[in-house]
């Protein structure tokens, strides 16, 4: 589990310097489209090869559906107002600040999945804002 976690932490956290770079002279949506059709690409590749396409095949439309709506929100119209913030700020800078979204997870949360409020989540969620108010 701790190899998988560091992986993902250095691939999240070398990435916004690689699309700083390449955003210089480029659009933002611009650049989310190449990506998008980059990972497009290798992930369809990855899925046929792999047989595992049928299993899309056999997801009910509403997961679908589901899962549009999430690529929509997150990677499109979210990754889309990065870039823009990205190419015009410092990395150091917005990266943090974009990284507050686990406090909009635990709001959410709590109001429609009804999560328990405990200590430890009020303190978390005060040392979020507190990291917020720092880094800006």
């Amino acid at each position: 589990m701790w190899i998988f976690l560091l992986i993902t932490i250095l691939c999240w956290g070398i990435t916004p310097f690689i699309e700083k770079y390449a955003l210089q002279n480029i659009d933002p949506i611009d650049g989310l489209f190449v990506r998008c059709v980059g990972v497009f690409i290798i992930f369809s590749l990855f899925y046929i090869f792999s047989g595992r396409i049928k299993n899309v095949f056999d997801m009910p439309l509403k997961n679908i559906g589901l899962f549009i709506l999430s690529g929509i929100l997150a990677g499109l119209v979210g990754m889309y107002f990065y870039f823009k913030v990205l190419k015009i700020s410092p990395t150091s800078k917005i990266v943090p600040l974009a990284s507050v979204y686990p406090l909009i997870t635990a709001i959410l949360g709590i109001i429609i999945f009804k999560e328990g409020i405990g200590w430890s989540r009020i303190v978390g969620t005060i040392l979020i804002v507190i990291g917020v108010l720092l880094v800006k």
